[in-house]
């Protein structure tokens, strides 16, 4: 959230901006491997 006085920390304002640069294939066993409860390691 940002932390600016005159936006009044208003989420509206938040800055939003990602980019996954994250292979599918990486992301892929990622998700796996948290959706199963196992300790991942990507």
């Amino acid at each position: 959230m940002d932390s600016f006085a005159e936006e009044d920390h208003n989420p509206f304002s938040d800055h939003d901006d990602f980019a996954n640069v994250m292979p599918d294939r990486i992301m892929d066993r990622l998700v796996g491997c948290v959706n199963e409860g196992r300790k991942c390691r990507e």
